[in-house]
Formats: structure tokens, sequence, C-alpha cells
């Protein structure tokens, strides 16, 4: 909306944000005046003893927000060095109306007109979701349709004010007097009114600063379009010339775990030492040994909060543990033999694993009780998935040569012959779609909600068994990954079953991992070269060594600022992308 370059950052460390602030108000190539910068920051507010308000991180304590907070104080000086004559800051948090705080400059501090020279519009606009002293409420969840369908976001998750500025400015009803262009004040009276419509005891705030003239939000369109037809350009945070390997830990050859991130990126696991998990911390030498099973562990995940670690092992036990201090919560019963994968649903409060003993099972997260064995496949189980949102599915991949899509509320399953065994299966993170591989070389998509059907689409063209398949993180490309050293990307938003780039490694492609900031595609392999690849067009982008064997997994923090591998050397690497 508006069209403008937008540079996301999402669930940032302080450090993070600082720098990502600072980066875009003050990139090394200046700011020009004629600029319009906006900063919008969603997330927590804390006040301190002094009322001085602070943004929120990922890594903020809350009995120290001044140490471990972005104060708002450190902004306004940032936003007073931008160049730019037109500046917009959006807060939506608790309290947010303290931003202006006691020490704000006035106009005449500010000096804008003698900084940045004469023009049409300029100055300092802050809206602010809350006065200083209230809360700044939520609104409605986003539904899955609403997800799938850019345009539908009249039921955005976030806060009431955000969803208010969002609907006005999406559908064009800011532009009230439809004159082809929201301005700020437009955009700021249309979401106040739609939170005061909704009930919700917040009085969203608007200040102005040196304003001379109205900064427009959104323009025209060249075409003579309505004014939300303008769009932006999301620009994703800049990849290092050449990322940096900040850690490179050993264990022992031949056991090799895939890396996992917590959510919040301030664990690891990965690499292992046979029937132990070690829990590191990706930038420093601190490290937690989990040790409880008797056999070889074969799969770790995190709880999509990160407090739950699970290890699915070959003595026939899963295992939940706490990652930070080690201790053992619940050991998880039903399977007599070897579990060789485990996963969370997205809200945390099921696991699902399967292995040797051909069955599906499905566990209760926060007491360990064993809901529901899912029976069907006649050989072992070599993979299981949630689907994403409500976790209503489980996908399942078996070596009897089948993939099989299992409803859990009520135990009904659709089946995806396939002519060799499965080695993998992935929910698109968008919509109800399947995607499964195995040894026949066939890449399969099982896309219910295409023209009501069931049916399962080939995609073709692997020359060797598949790996991997593994979906962008929004739902429209997949990459499979085969023995015949090959990556195949596929656009789904085209319907084609050609895929649109073919990446050639050096060696068998084991593993593929999606950027969640930036088009960027990682890949491990039997050359034990990580490599970085642009999915769109297949050309590499970097190429990251250390591992002196196959190099057997990689994965990405979910902030995508760092990316880890592990190998059969035994090493798990982290290199800083950021």
């Amino acid at each position: 909306m508006g069209g403008f370059d937008v540079y996301p950052l999402r669930d940032p460390t302080v450090q993070q944000l600082r720098v990502a602030v600072d980066d875009f108000l003050t990139p090394r190539q200046p700011r020009q005046p004629a600029d319009l910068v906006l900063v919008y920051i969603s997330c927590h507010g804390q006040i301190d003893e002094r009322d001085e308000l602070h943004f929120v991180a990922s890594d903020t304590r809350k009995d120290r927000p001044a140490s471990t907070g972005l104060s708002a104080s450190w902004m306004r000086e940032r936003l007073d060095a931008c160049r730019a004559r037109q500046q917009v800051i959006i807060l939506d948090c608790c309290f947010s109306g303290a931003f202006l705080g006691a020490k704000s400059k006035s106009p005449e501090d500010l000096h804008l007109d003698v900084r940045i020279g004469p023009g049409p519009a300029r100055g300092r606009v802050v809206l602010t979701a809350s006065r200083a002293s209230e809360y700044s409420f939520e609104g409605g969840p986003l539904t899955s349709s609403d997800a799938a369908d850019n345009t539908n976001l009249t039921n955005l998750a976030g806060s009431m004010y955000t969803t208010g500025l969002v609907e006005g400015i999406r559908t064009g009803a800011a532009d009230r007097n439809k004159i082809g262009y929201i301005t700020v004040e437009d955009a700021h009276r249309f979401a106040a009114e739609y939170v005061a419509s909704h009930g919700r005891p917040q009085n969203p705030q608007i200040s102005t600063f040196a304003l001379e003239g109205a900064i427009v939000l959104v323009p025209p369109s060249a075409e003579g379009e309505p004014v939300h037809a303008v769009q932006t350009r999301s620009i994703p945070p800049r990849l290092l010339a050449q990322p940096q390997l900040v850690r490179s830990m050993n264990g022992p050859p031949g056991c090799a775990l895939r890396a996992r991130f917590s959510s919040t990126g301030r664990l690891l696991v990965g690499g292992g030492n046979g029937r132990a998990v070690v829990a590191r911390s990706p930038l420093d030498n601190s490290e937690r040994v989990i040790d409880g099973h008797r056999k070889l562990v074969r799969s770790v995940a995190f709880s999509p909060d990160g407090r739950l670690l699970a290890s699915a092992s070959e003595d026939g036990t899963v295992r939940l543990w706490d990652p930070v201090n080690g201790e053992s919560i619940h050991i998880l019963s039903g399977t007599g033999k070897a579990v060789l994968d485990i996963a969370f649903s997205q809200d945390g409060s099921q696991i699902v694993g399967g292995g040797a003993d051909k069955i599906v099972h499905v566990w209760d997260s926060v007491d360990g009780r064993h809901r529901l064995p899912l029976v069907g496949h006649s050989r072992a189980v070599r993979r299981v998935v949630f689907s994403s949102g409500a976790s209503r599915y489980v996908a399942s991949a078996s070596d009897d040569r089948s993939i099989r899509i299992w409803d859990l509320t009520d135990g009904t399953h659709h089946v995806i012959p396939m002519k060799g065994v499965a080695n993998d299966v992935a929910f698109n993170p968008c919509r109800l779609m399947v995607a499964g591989a195995g040894e026949d070389r066939v890449t399969y998509l099982w896309d219910p909600d295409r023209d009501n059907s069931h049916r399962v689409l080939a995609l073709t063209g692997h020359k060797r068994p598949v790996c991997r398949v593994e979906f962008s993180h929004d739902g429209r490309l997949l990459a499979s990954t085969s023995r015949d050293g090959t990556i195949r990307i596929w656009d789904l938003a085209t319907g084609s079953h050609d895929a649109i780039a073919e990446i050639a490694g050096r060696g068998r492609i084991y593993d593929v991992a999606f950027d969640p900031q930036r088009p960027i595609l990682a890949s491990a392999g039997s050359d034990g070269v990580v490599g970085l690849w642009n999915p769109m067009t297949g050309t590499s982008e970097r190429t990251l060594s250390g591992h002196s064997g196959w190099a057997l997994s990689v994965a990405y923090s979910a902030d995508g600022a760092m990316l880890a591998s592990t190998g059969l050397d035994g090493k798990t690497q982290v290199w800083q992308l950021t």
C-alpha cells in the first residue's frame, strides 16, 4: 500500500532492532531531503520509573527495560539525524503516547526548515495507538481464507488501531473526499473512528512537529486507479557481502541431527553425540547436554514458543525437556519401537511422531497423554508433519510407498500411492496443500482445494530419488532436492507443471531451507558446501564452506539473521547473515 519500499523486521533482538532502525534512517548513502520515511513499530511497550517509553524486543527483560529495550528518546535522536524532510512514525504498542515525552524537541528545536531546505511539505507526524497511560488492544484473528487471499484483510490480526489503518488505506475508505490520495491525517482519522466504533477504551493520538502542508501517505496511481491500488515493494534485510562464521561446534563424526533453532534464535540443536542432545547458544560457548535416551536420537523439535524441546529415539521413546535447564518433563508412551521423526503442532499443544511400529502417534504436549494412534501404514513411518493454522491434519511418509493425510477430527485419511519409498512430506504454510517425494523420482502435489477435488499432481524432472521437499514461507514456491545433484523449483502461482529453475550442485543435495526474510534458498550437499541460491533464477549468491564431509542439513533462525548447518563430520556451524 502506498508504493513504499518496505524493510521488514520480525521479532528482532534489541540490537538487531537498533541497527535496523539506524541503517534505515541514516544509511551510508544519506537520505535525500525529498524522501518520505515511515517507521512502523508494533510491539509491547513498557514505561520505566522515569516515565520513559521503551520498545520491547525479543530479548528485553521486563525488570530492565532501560538497558535491554529500545528507548523512545534514542528513536527520537535518530529521527533528528535523518535528512528526509517528511517523517511519519506509527507506534502501535501500549503507552505509545509516551513516545513524545517531556524531552521532545519543539518545532523550533528541530530546525527542519534550515536543515533540509524549503519544500512543498515537510515535518514530522507521530501517530500513536493510545495515550501515554493507555493500553493498545488487539483485533480479531486472521482467518485461513484471509491469509490465502491478500485482498481480504478486514479480519487482520493485530491491534484494533493497525486494523483500522490497513482497512482505510487498503479499501480506499480513508479517502472520504474522493480526491484520489490519502494523507497521514486521513488515515489516522479513519483508524481512530474504527477503534471508537468497536468500543475499545483507547484514544489514538496524532502529533505534528514543524509540519508545513499535508504529507501524502498514499499517492494517486499513475493509471488513475483507486488509491488503494498503489502497491508496496518489500525489500528484505541486506545479506552480508560474505556471511560471517560465528560458531563451529564439534561433535562425534557420523552423529548428525537436523539443525533446529528455537523461535527466539537463542538456542540451537544439531549434531549431537548419539544418545544425548546438545542445546547450544548460537553466539557464545554456552551449552546444555540433555541426556536420558538409551539409544540413538533420531529427531528433535522445538515447540513454537521455544519453551519445550522434544527428542525421539531408537529406544522407542519420545521425551519432552526444558531446553534451558535440561530438566525432563514427560516421557511419552505408546510406541515400543524406534521413533524416527517428531513434530509440534503450530499452537504447540500436540506432538506427532512416527517410526518403526508403522503407527502415527499423537500426544498432548501439556500432560504427555497419548491422544490418538493413527493406524494404516504397513511399514515404517519416516516423516510426520502437522498442517499449519488449526493443525487439523497430519501428513506421514512411509516405507510402504505411500503418503497419508490424516484428519484428526475423525481419524479418516487420504492416501497418495507412490511407486517407491516415501522420503519426505511437507504442508504448504498458507493453504491445505501437501507435497511429498521419494525413491520413484517424482514430486507429488496433493491440492484438495483445487477444483474441489482430491487429485494428485506429479511433478517430474529429477533423474534420481528425491530426498526433500520444502515450501517457501509465503507458500508460493516449492523446492525439491535429489540425489542427482539438482534442486528443482516450482512456482505454484502459475499452475505450470514445469520447474521455473533447476539448480545444479556438485553432488547429492540432502537438504534445503528458504530464507524467511529474503528470496534466498540454502542447500546442503555431499560436497560439504552450503550453497545460497536465488530460487527464481537458480543463480548462486554465496558459497559457505567448512564441513570436511557431507553437509546434511541447513536451518534459518526465525528472523533470517543466522543460518546453521550440520554435517557427517559431526560439526554444527553457524553463520551471521545480516
